[in-house]
């Protein structure tokens, strides 16, 4: 579990002025989830609850899909000879690791874990 403290001081037009770049980011989180809200009902807590069980049952996964889904592809498109390089593991331990992690993601956001293993594919064809 990760924790942080966040101190947050409300000014009289009820803005919120946070002691630390956590608490920015914590804000601008929390404002968009309320647009989300707002916008669909239900779906910023259905999309909180999904990604707090993304994060209990594989937590590389979750920070990997997160970047995944703000656009950042550089995890799921790293070459898996380069990353076998960095970790020590071999190639196939590491596609079959990989796999099975990304039936996890599926569990929880089932098109974005097709999304992830179509950009998985095309790289590894990319590498061939």
């Amino acid at each position: 579990m990760i924790t942080c403290s966040i101190t947050v001081t409300v000014r009289a037009d009820d803005t919120v002025v946070g002691s630390s770049e956590a608490a920015k980011i914590t804000s601008e989180i929390f404002e968009r989830l309320v647009e989300l809200e707002e916008n669909e009902v239900r779906s910023a807590a259905d999309l909180c609850r999904r990604l707090a069980t993304l994060a209990d049952i594989s937590p590389t996964m979750f920070l990997l899909t997160v970047r995944f889904g703000s656009g950042d592809v550089s995890a799921v498109t790293e070459s898996f000879a380069d990353m076998a390089a960095k970790t020590g593991r071999t190639r196939q331990a590491l596609h079959y690791e990989f796999g099975r992690e990304l039936d996890k993601v599926g569990v929880v956001f089932p098109q974005l874990a097709k999304l992830m293993h179509e950009q998985r594919y095309a790289t590894d064809q990319k590498s061939e």
